[in-house]
């Protein structure tokens, strides 16, 4: 089994059932557990209000935090890390690039930073 802090260990699925559903079909993209309003709205053809804490991952961008006591991690296709705030050290499962990631992680840390910070609007 792989560590506590390795993006696999997250993967739940999501599953759409009833009269609504068209057709099967399966889509490995990245996403929140607040994502799926913005999913669901999307999918029901309703107007959403953009939002900076959530997307429909359906069709937008392709990415996930998870949160634990240790720390927290990021994923993505392009890159997939956990920051271990205990050890200060992150651990990378794909694309160590920095002259690539740079930007994805500043997007990353300031998107946690802007959580921590309590900056959630009603």
């Amino acid at each position: 089994m792989s560590s506590p802090e390795a993006p696999e260990r997250y993967r739940i699925p999501l599953i759409f059932a009833g009269g609504a559903v068209k057709y099967h079909q399966k889509i490995e993209r990245y996403g929140n557990a607040n994502d799926l309003s913005n999913v669901l709205v999307h999918q029901m053809g309703w107007e959403h209000k953009e939002d900076l804490l959530s997307k429909d991952f359906l069709v937008g961008k392709d990415y996930a935090f998870y949160f634990q006591s240790t720390g927290w991690g990021y994923m993505s296709e392009d890159i997939a890390w956990f920051n271990n705030i205990e050890t200060k050290k992150q651990e990378f499962f794909h694309n160590n690039i920095p002259q690539e990631t740079d930007s994805i992680m500043n997007f990353a840390k300031a998107y946690v930073q802007y959580l921590q910070n309590g900056h959630i609007e009603p």
